[in-house]
């Protein structure tokens, strides 16, 4: 049985069905008009698997915050990368489909790329290597910050049990 949820309808409708007024879509029709919309976002508009704010009808000009036209960047802020796999999640919540779970996937290690050294994401990811050079990633820099590694011996307890690795 699949349930109907505000990112299948949103997504179906953005997708345009082919429906006269006097025609009201069926449940098949929705659900086909999902499929080639996410299909769309994901194979022309996404970049690394991310998303921005905005978009032309031809593609051409991509913002959030400020153009991204490159295909260099994506948007952590809503509605960029996040929201757009979370409706991917409702997309596979909703049908059991497993394109809409690899999207949403794909938009989660985007945001991965783009995860700071201090556990948090600035407002956009860069995939400009260049730019990505300027940025502490975590994913670019998996040792830096981390200091002496500490081990604790089986059996023992407290400070005195503590020994550096080597």
């Amino acid at each position: 049985m699949h349930r109907c949820c505000p990112a299948l309808v949103l997504i179906a409708l953005l997708a345009g069905c082919s429906h006269t007024a006097a025609q009201q879509p069926t449940g098949v029709d929705a659900e086909e008009a999902l499929r080639q919309a996410v299909q769309f976002l994901h194979d022309e508009v996404s970049d690394h698997g991310g998303y921005v704010w905005r978009y032309s009808g031809d593609l051409t000009l991509r913002e959030g915050e400020a153009r991204t036209d490159d295909r260099q960047a994506i948007w952590v802020q809503p509605p960029g990368t996040p929201a757009i796999g979370m409706a991917f999640l409702d997309a596979y919540d909703a049908t059991g489909e497993q394109m809409y779970l690899d999207a949403a996937l794909d938009a989660g290690r985007a945001l991965v790329q783009g995860q700071l050294l201090s556990g948090g994401w600035y407002y956009s990811i860069s995939f400009d290597p260049r730019q990505r050079a300027e940025k502490m990633y975590r994913i670019d820099h998996p040792n830096a910050g981390i200091g002496p590694r500490t081990t604790v011996r089986a059996g023992t307890r407290g400070a005195s049990a503590a020994t550096r690795a080597t």
